[in-house]
């Protein structure tokens, strides 16, 4: 019995680290484990925005209503010249964010549906860009702003 017991102790020492071995290539392989300076990785992660993302989120924290809005717009002008930013949810979150800021809600509403068609594609905002949301938020946010009577209709209806 003793040598059974050896086996498995033996067994056990050689399948372990050939299992652990096997899964940290297999993280590696599929992009879940990163190689690189903390900055290079987190630029690896961000996608095809990923030269924009520190911009954009210099913009927020600041406390300055005017330069958050160059900063967005800025970034905003910077994301459509990316080629394909359409299938990057943080491309298209960077613009929904300035959308959001202007108020406008039709361009809101618009980027909103295609960050869910993103999501339903497995294409998720990450955590490198700042305040990043839930597309539930995103989406509800977006109608609400929608649902808002605009600055014309309070106007016309007070003209």
């Amino acid at each position: 019995m003793a040598s059974l017991s050896k086996k498995i102790k033996v067994g056990l020492l050689i399948a372990v680290p050939v299992v652990l071995i096997g899964a940290g290539v297999w993280f590696f392989a599929n992009g879940y484990v990163k190689v690189g300076s903390p900055s290079e990785v987190a630029n690896q992660s961000a996608g095809k925005c990923s030269s924009l993302v520190e911009r954009y989120n210099s913009a927020f924290g600041n406390g300055n209503r005017d330069e958050f809005s160059a900063i967005l717009t800025e970034t905003s002008d910077a994301v459509k010249k990316v080629n394909g930013f359409e299938t990057d949810a943080n491309c298209v979150y960077m613009q929904y964010s300035l959308a959001i800021f202007n108020r406008d809600a039709d361009e809101a509403v618009r980027l909103a549906g295609s960050l869910k068609m993103l999501s339903e594609k497995g294409q998720y905002i990450t955590g490198h860009v700042a305040n990043p949301r839930g597309i539930d938020a995103i989406t509800t946010d977006a109608e609400s702003l929608k649902a808002q009577p605009t600055e014309s209709s309070e106007q016309q209806g007070n003209g």
